[in-house]
């Protein structure tokens, strides 16, 4: 589809990515258009710009240019107003009396309808991806601190003979797991980040670009969730330092 804009000084066309990056077209490339409408024909232009638009597979022209170009100038199929927000009730009423307008529509209405829907979406699906991190995060940090507790149970309880206090053990036992946990928050933080741009790449289409952006606060919720669900399963773990048996290490043989 094409858009005839009045403030583009342009006399070639805009494109969008999407369609300029699936045609296989940069600056300055020549475009054959195909006019399907009237007297059907192919007219050139030369492409002057590229633009990152997320949504629709658009071609923009200076209004004066594309006229000139199909040979039909003065002709518009949509028009954008700046409207008063106190006379909103009378512009759409003489609108709706206007023979030549066909369909009228409230940029705003349409705008909260849509922002509505899609936050509602994004909402649920954030929640689930949060729900699943915390499940998984707490998983590999349990099962990391199980096998470390049952590889170093003898140990652990010895020194608890020796007279080394249950937090003192604790911490030894929790500090490894930390150092391991700090140690993989970055890889962690890369990895999603890389992850963020594949599933984006995937999503975009021909009519919908996807821009990659990660907000920095979203690093900071991974950590937190992270660091909850880590703490979450240390608390868990400690038990059973606290449950070591203590007169089974001292009876052990070497």
């Amino acid at each position: 589809s094409a858009y005839a804009v009045a403030a583009i000084p342009h006399e070639g066309a805009i494109l969008t990515k999407p369609v300029a990056e699936a045609l296989g077209l940069r600056r300055g490339d020549l475009l054959w258009l195909e006019i399907r409408e009237n007297r059907r024909r192919i007219v050139t232009t030369r492409l002057v710009d590229v633009i990152d638009e997320p949504l629709g597979a658009a071609l923009y022209m200076d209004l004066n240019a594309l006229g000139r170009l199909i040979g039909e100038p003065e002709t518009y199929s949509a028009v954008s107003l700046v409207k008063d927000p106190a006379h909103e009730r009378e512009l759409y009423a003489e609108l709706k009396r206007t023979p030549s307008a066909a369909t009228v529509e409230f940029r705003a209405g349409s705008l909260l309808a849509y922002r509505a829907m899609s936050d509602g979406i994004v909402e649920f699906v954030r929640k689930v991806d949060v729900l699943f991190a915390i499940i998984i995060a707490f998983g590999v940090v349990y099962n990391t601190a199980k096998i470390a507790l049952a590889e170093r149970a003898r140990d652990l309880a010895t020194l608890r003979v020796l007279g080394f206090t249950r937090a003192e053990v604790s911490g030894i036992l929790l500090g490894e797991i930390a150092a391991l946990a700090a140690a993989a928050v970055p890889i962690g933080l890369a990895v999603g980040w890389w992850l963020s741009g594949v599933i984006a790449a995937g999503t975009s289409g021909a009519r919908m670009h996807v821009p990659h952006v990660v907000e920095p606060a979203t690093y900071g919720v991974a950590v937190a969730v992270f660091a909850v669900a880590a703490l979450a399963s240390a608390l868990v773990v400690r038990r059973g330092v606290d449950r070591l048996d203590l007169i089974g290490v001292l009876k052990a043989r070497e």
